[in-house]
């Protein structure tokens, strides 16, 4: 599984995950903020190919966050984002 980009960089609510996998999977991504506190963890299972993941970030407040994702598990890449 590879992860392009997480669009927009800069939010106010939805963002959107672009994945490219090669099987399906379970993706868990692990939301923390700027002091390393976990706001939020979601956890879904996709498919293989091209993909668009919504992520709702309603319930996150103002401010820099990081999205660990992990494939089955595995670590695959850390995004910075800013929640406005």
């Amino acid at each position: 599984m590879r992860i392009q980009s997480l669009q927009p960089s800069f939010n106010e609510s939805n963002s959107y995950l672009d994945i490219v996998a090669n099987k399906e999977g379970r993706v868990t991504l692990k939301v923390l903020s700027a002091n390393g506190l976990m706001a939020k963890t979601v956890t879904t299972t996709i498919g293989s190919g091209n993909q668009k993941l919504a992520l709702d970030l309603n319930d996150l407040n103002s401010g820099v966050y990081v999205l660990n994702a992990f494939n089955d598990g595995e670590f695959v890449k850390s995004i910075r984002f800013i929640k406005q």
